[in-house]
């Protein structure tokens, strides 16, 4: 989803502002990871899906906040 997102350039910002405004963290951590390739293309994608799983298996309240 990420790599399609990107494809689509700064048309996916509104889709990106909308996964960064949800109540779920899991979607948060996404958006922000998505966006953070969307910015750098030749980043790598590990840390931001790394992060994402953090926070799912944690919570948002273990996961220290930072994901959010």
């Amino acid at each position: 989803l990420s790599r399609a997102l990107v494809a689509l350039g700064d048309v996916a910002e509104d889709a990106l502002r909308t996964g960064l405004a949800s109540l779920d963290p899991a979607v948060r951590a996404h958006a922000r990871a998505t966006r953070k390739l969307l910015r750098d293309p030749d980043a790598g994608f590990d840390l931001g899906v790394d992060e994402a799983k953090r926070v799912v298996a944690l919570g948002p309240e273990r996961a220290g906040g930072t994901a959010c």
